[in-house]
């Protein structure tokens, strides 16, 4: 959570129906890295 917060980014914790937990890292891109267009989200493994 340090880590995400010292980059302008979140994390979010979320426990699973079948168990585990899902952590979701979401990090703001670079100015001008892209095209602006959010990246693909993988699949849950």
């Amino acid at each position: 959570e340090t880590i995400a917060r010292a980059h302008d980014g979140t994390l979010l914790l979320t426990p699973r129906a079948d168990g585990g937990l899902r952590v979701t890292v979401e990090l703001p891109s670079a100015a001008g890295s892209g095209d602006g267009r959010p990246a693909r989200a993988l699949p849950s493994p």
